[in-house]
């Protein structure tokens, strides 16, 4: 019988508690695990900075999952390292309640640093935390290490391409990505769909790339990880790895990918890897040897980098209270008003700073020779920038992005992603609305304000003016469970007299409250407008007394518990405004024929001819609101 060697022991333990919990829950993917617990092991043992008592600890280094579908292989070291895992969520591994979810789940305080599982883009959050050590820390020897998984599949997605051609451009060095070249996907050899450049593609980024290391060779892993924490700019490792090492009936297989092993591979794996122990079963001289506790003493408690968000002084807005404003410009006056001083706040747009106007005026832009600017330039990469907003989220900013409304559709899944882990992270989405014009029905959003809405823990915003863009920003920042979406306006609107700050916060008010009103009109962002010009003109015309209610925050207001104190009149009363899907505003009428909405696509024409001909003109709301008021 061979020797078997202490490294190798303390590798198997993640094999075998990996496919052991497979197994239990006859569910999983064992081939990631397999295939690179040798290298976890001597990460987690060797390289990482780490302090399991202390997992919040800001000088940590981090470790992220992007191929999340390994996830028992992550739960495994965490466990045997001393984090707040028992043996028993392991035996729970994918079932209700456990913390041992399918893919990773953030959970600090058991050591997950993110959410990951839709291939890629844990190595987008992978570039935002490595880019927020890059600015909170002044010194190399400081700044933490950010160690990101990846497989074969991620690295096909687009993702990877956006955020990697970036980071070289934000940092200089911390992040080290560890490729699991293992040549199978789920539909077997990757050899007819992935790319054969991959190495080449991340030198032309920037990265230092180190090639070829072998998976299951102890020394070849080691000499990578020391070459790779020294090296002066972001690095890959190229790991050739056998996916399912060590169960010789699926090795090299895509039978190994997403299965549970069969209970005679299990058996014959044991037996030739003179692993003699029970499931879930680790002998005390190796998990002694696993414990990773009390190694850095003087770790301390993380302390966040974003101050305390105060509450907004807006009298220092008073003075553009009558001007003519795009709630896009409203927003940067918002934005250089109150967040240029405040610590923590880093902001940037997918190359559209000048049209989202998301640019703090006073900042330089990121780069790795500027670690304090508070700027980014993402260029056009949307998906990439919402991940790595994710990833500067976990670090402890407070970012927020830039784009049209219509182009969140790139960066959803990361949006997603943002709203799962409850992140705060604030999304300035401008030419919210058909108003944009002549770009026509490509850059005209219309489902987007209900895909958000419809998405849980996504808050969104859509105000119709300075006072209402001022409360959706003060209420972004302050929210600490979950992101928010600000939908804002190409086109200047007129100055509204509505400081009424705390009635805004509620999501909903009565804009204009009449005496015994016989019919409301529901309105957002620009059609606010609208709806006060035809409330006005019905007024004078049949003596009809109108209400109109503005909902900047459709979420807020259909939470709350008092509606009935604002739609003041029979649901057969209500008349809806809004530039968007109408799906989300049926349950507040009667009859759809009462939403004015856009349920296609827009057109290439200027703004109001546009909005003439989707209905978003005062003749034709009046028209509806007679039929309403006759009826």
């Amino acid at each position: 019988m061979k020797h078997i060697d202490m490294d190798q022991q303390l590798a198997d333990c993640l094999r075998f508690l990996s496919v052991d919990a497979i197994n239990c829950a006859n569910s999983g993917h064992p081939g990631m695990p397999l295939g690179m617990a040798d290298v976890m092991t001597v990460l987690f043992r060797e390289v990482l900075r780490h302090e399991p008592t202390v997992p919040n600890w800001s000088e940590r280094d981090r470790v992220v999952l992007s191929n999340g579908h390994g996830s028992m292989l992550l739960y495994s070291a965490l466990y045997l390292s001393g984090y707040q895992w028992d043996i028993d969520d392991l035996k729970r591994f994918r079932q209700y309640g456990s913390p041992a979810c399918g893919h990773p789940e953030y959970d600090i305080e058991r050591g997950v640093e993110a959410t990951t599982g839709p291939l890629g883009q844990g190595l987008g959050m992978a570039v935002g935390m490595a880019a927020a050590n890059w600015m909170r820390f002044e010194k190399d020897k400081d700044r933490p290490k950010v160690f990101c998984f990846v497989g074969d599949g991620c690295l096909m997605e687009g993702i990877s391409h956006e955020a990697c051609s970036l980071a070289p451009h934000l940092f200089s060095r911390g992040l080290i990505v560890l490729w699991d070249d293992n040549g199978i996907s789920i539909d077997g050899s990757v050899d007819h769909c992935a790319e054969r450049s991959v190495c080449q593609r991340f030198e032309s980024y920037g990265f230092q790339v180190i090639q070829a290391v072998d998976a299951h060779n102890f020394a070849e892993i080691r000499a990578a990880f020391n070459q790779a924490v020294d090296a002066d700019k972001p690095c890959l490792i190229q790991f050739k790895s056998v996916i399912g090492k060590g169960c010789e009936s699926v090795e090299g297989s895509a039978k190994a990918h997403g299965q549970p092993l069969s209970q005679e591979a299990l058996d014959q794996m044991r037996k030739d890897r003179q692993w003699p122990h029970l499931p879930f079963e680790i002998p005390d001289e190796l998990r002694a040897a696993w414990d990773m506790r009390l190694r850095y003493a003087n770790a301390k408690n993380k302390v966040d980098i974003a101050e305390t968000i105060a509450g907004f002084d807006y009298t220092l807005l008073d003075q553009y209270a009558q001007d003519t404003l795009a709630t896009r410009k409203a927003s940067s006056l918002i934005i250089n008003t109150y967040l240029k001083d405040q610590t923590g706040i880093v902001g940037g747009s997918a190359d559209l700073a000048a049209s989202n106007l998301t640019l703090i005026k006073q900042s330089e832009t990121l780069n790795h020779s500027r670690v304090g600017a508070k700027n980014i330039a993402y260029g056009v990469r949307e998906f990439a920038m919402f991940a790595i907003a994710n990833g500067l989220s976990l670090s402890g900013y407070i970012p927020y992005v830039g784009t049209f409304l219509v182009f969140m559709d790139y960066g959803k899944s990361a949006l997603r992603t943002a709203a799962l882990m409850k992140k705060r992270v604030i999304y300035v989405l401008t030419h919210d609305s058909i108003a944009v014009g002549e770009d026509g029905p490509t850059h005209q959003p219309v489902e987007q304000l209900t895909t958000c809405r419809s998405m849980p823990n996504v808050r969104l915003w859509r105000p119709c003016g300075l006072w209402e863009t001022a409360v959706a920003w003060e209420e972004a920042l302050k929210r600490e469970d979950g992101p928010t979406v600000m939908a804002l306006s190409r086109q200047t609107l007129p100055p509204l007299d509505n400081k009424r700050i705390d009635e805004i916060r509620v999501g909903a008010y009565l804009l204009k409250k009449a005496k015994n009103p016989v019919v409301t009109i529901m309105a957002s962002g620009s059609e606010v407008l609208l709806a006060l010009a035809a409330a006005d003109k019905i007024e004078d015309e049949l003596e009809s007394k109108v209400d109109v209610l503005s909902v900047p925050c459709w979420d807020l207001f259909d939470s709350i518990k008092n509606k009935q104190n604002l739609i003041r009149v029979a649901s057969a009363r209500v008349l809806v405004l809004e530039a968007g899907c109408s799906m989300a505003w049926r349950g507040y009428v009667t009859d759809v024929s009462q939403i004015v909405g856009v349920n296609d696509f827009g057109q290439s024409a200027p703004g109001p001819v546009v909005q003439e001909n989707m209905g978003f003109h005062i003749d034709q709301v009046c028209e509806k609101l007679k039929q309403l008021i006759v009826e």
